[in-house]
């Protein structure tokens, strides 16, 4: 399943715009020690018991994935925080696993965070935040790239991600590396597939 995401033309400008204006076991018990006590059959076994229920969250993982990176043989892009939400907005756990992604290396989706999902929830909204400069080589030139722009936000319907446990972010690379003044920036374009 996809879904398509892409930065309005409205962030672009406003993106453009901010640019400008910034600049670029306690004890072991022995053979002598007593047995432990027999377990009491009339209390439950420790730990949650649920009865076939299922559990009270889920664990699910973030990946980032580029596609579209011919001529790119490396394409580090910067990750400051990753946050998920209800769609109330209350903050959800999260345990960000990288903080800059190589996205030109083909088949690969690097894990960026894994987090966590109350069962009752059918929705998420998941923010990637962008950091600073990150770089690329394409053709053979080095070049800074600007990721200072606006984050990538999108919802995600619980029951999609159950599928296999994840979400992935696949960047269209030669799509969002845009020339601009000297360097370039990043405006994300890709899909989320599941």
């Amino acid at each position: 399943m996809k879904k398509q995401w892409m930065m309005s033309l409205f962030g672009a400008s406003a993106l453009a715009l901010a640019l400008t204006a910034c600049g670029s076991a306690d004890k072991l018990h022995g053979p002598e020690a007593e047995p432990p006590p027999a377990p009491d059959v009339t209390s439950p076994p420790p730990g949650p018991d649920t009865h076939g229920e299922p559990p009270a969250e889920r664990r699910f993982e973030l990946r980032m994935r580029g596609v579209g990176a011919e001529g790119f043989t490396s394409m580090r892009l910067p990750i400051s925080r990753v946050s998920v939400t209800t769609l109330e907005g209350k903050l959800l756990p999260v345990q960000q696993r990288a903080s800059v992604l190589e996205l030109a290396t083909a088949g690969h989706s690097p894990l960026l965070a894994h987090f966590d999902v109350p069962a009752d929830l059918e929705r998420v909204r998941i923010t990637v935040y962008f950091a600073d400069l990150g770089e690329f080589d394409r053709h053979g030139k080095h070049e800074k790239l600007d990721a200072r722009g606006a984050p990538l936000s999108f919802e995600a319907k619980v029951s999609d991600l159950a599928v296999r446990g994840r979400a992935v972010l696949a960047l269209d690379v030669a799509r969002s590396v845009v020339p601009f003044a000297s360097s370039s920036v990043v405006l994300p374009s890709g899909n989320l597939q599941y």
